[in-house]
């Protein structure tokens, strides 16, 4: 979803968000943050999002930092209540989708 009404006339730009993110957390990975929302129970309830990070192999040595704080202070008025989860990872726990050839070994 690009946009999620939040009411009031504000909106959630997801590309937006992953903007702001990315400028206030440099050691996450450029092409890889990640911003979802919508409206839980089933349209009825408020706004969430979830966040993923991909962070540069230099980044936090801890396996899975909790970035909320960082995130929502990236989120601008509304937007910055949103986030349900942020997920933090490291490079090399991003799946790739790379396979390893028959017969290799």
């Amino acid at each position: 979803m690009d946009a999620v009404d939040l009411g009031g006339g504000e909106r959630l730009y997801t590309a937006m968000s992953e903007e702001r993110i990315l400028a206030a957390c440099p050691d996450v990975h450029g092409l890889h943050c990640g911003v979802g929302g919508g409206r839980r129970s089933e349209g009825r309830g408020r706004i969430v999002t979830d966040v993923q990070l991909v962070l540069h192999a230099a980044a936090d040595p801890e396996p899975h930092p909790d970035r909320t704080a960082e995130v929502r202070g990236a989120l601008t008025g509304t937007a910055a209540a949103t986030p349900r989860s942020v997920l933090a990872i490291s490079e090399a726990d991003l799946t790739t989708g790379r396979r390893a050839r028959c017969g290799s070994s």
